[in-house]
């Protein structure tokens, strides 16, 4: 690698991934409103993509700062390409391990546990379920998950937002404990498989 030739290719190719990590990661972390026509659909990808764009164009920014810094640094010590590359795809490996983690079910409840004020998930708690949707200005974030009695009791006892709360108790005999929305989730059933209470 001449040391006075800036490494573009690997910097374009770190470009490239940063593009498609953050519009992927719009997409997957906003919520998904009920879309009737194609003129809402069109508007949702532009606002998803939009702010897609204006997150990768921050941390592309940041992350040519940084590649300007390191060729500044070692461009007289450098001169195999592998190193180079490595070096410049730092960035998007970082901001692809970042998403990747955010992502997992765990993770993502913790924003929903934290605005409705819960407790922590219980830490054998399986089939964890995440689902958000709405608009600017209103939404609403569905979490389930499964574990045992006593845990469940543990959660609901250990949740701010849930004391004092007087549970709607509900048994086999009553097969539905809440009007299905179409905006539901398809897991999201309303459906009694045992008895349960319900939190208002």
């Amino acid at each position: 690698m001449n040391k006075s030739k800036f490494p573009w290719p690997f910097a374009l190719i770190n470009i490239a991934i940063i593009v498609v990590i953050a519009i992927w990661s719009r997409i997957a972390i906003s919520p998904k409103p009920l879309i009737t026509s194609i003129g809402e659909l069109v508007g949702f990808a532009v606002f998803v993509i939009g702010f897609g764009i204006l997150g990768a164009l921050l941390l592309i920014g940041l992350s040519l700062a940084y590649q300007g810094i390191v060729y500044a640094i070692f461009k007289g010590v450098i001169k195999r390409k592998a190193i180079w590359l490595l070096l410049f795809l730092l960035p998007a490996t970082l901001i692809a391990a970042n998403s990747i983690y955010s992502s997992n079910p765990r993770v993502k409840a913790r924003s929903i546990v934290e605005d409705g004020r819960l407790a922590e998930l219980p830490n054998t708690a399986t089939g964890i379920r995440v689902h958000a949707r709405g608009g600017f200005f209103t939404g609403e974030q569905y979490l389930r998950f499964q574990a045992s009695s006593e845990e469940i009791n543990e959660f609901i006892f250990n949740s701010p937002s849930l004391v004092g709360v007087e549970p709607r108790l509900y048994s086999k005999a009553s097969d539905r404990y809440f009007s299905p929305s179409q905006n539901d989730p398809d897991w999201f059933s309303p459906d009694l498989t045992d008895k349960g209470r319900v939190y208002v």
